[in-house]
């Protein structure tokens, strides 16, 4: 079995923005990083790989309802992420790839009501909206 280090707090390491990994005891860090809100409950959990912040990515509202989840790769969003409200509505979801917004997104109210979709291609530039007003949200 395999010993993965977990982490309680992104302040135990240190950022070297030079070549922007994350380091513990002088190591770039491999392991699990475990935040928490005040009350307690958990905030976010974070992986890193050699330093860099990669893979499964979770946050929690203080409530303890899920806020996101997601993917990362070397630092920048990737794959389907999926965003909710503090009632546990989903919120938005979609795809990034290098960090930018891509394909097909849609977004939610706190009743479940989808209120806009489209997609995004290069730069974050959308194609299409059911309702461009309330692009603010995004």
């Amino acid at each position: 079995m395999k010993f993965i280090p977990v982490l309680t707090d992104f302040n135990q390491l240190e950022h070297c923005c030079t070549d922007d990994l994350y380091y513990f005891n002088q190591k770039p860090f491999s392991g699990v990083i475990i935040t928490y809100h005040k009350n307690k409950m958990k905030q976010s959990q974070t992986t890193l790989n050699h330093g860099h912040v990669q893979g499964c990515y979770q946050a929690w509202y203080q409530n303890g309802c899920l806020q996101v989840t997601g993917q990362y790769q070397d630092h920048q969003e990737t794959g389907e992420w999926t965003f909710y409200h503090d009632n546990n509505v989903i919120a938005r979801t979609g795809h990034f790839y290098q960090g930018l917004r891509v394909g097909y997104w849609r977004i939610w109210n706190k009743q479940g009501e989808i209120i806009w979709s489209g997609e995004f291609h290069a730069h974050n530039t959308h194609k299409k909206a059911s309702d461009p007003k309330k692009l603010s949200i995004l």
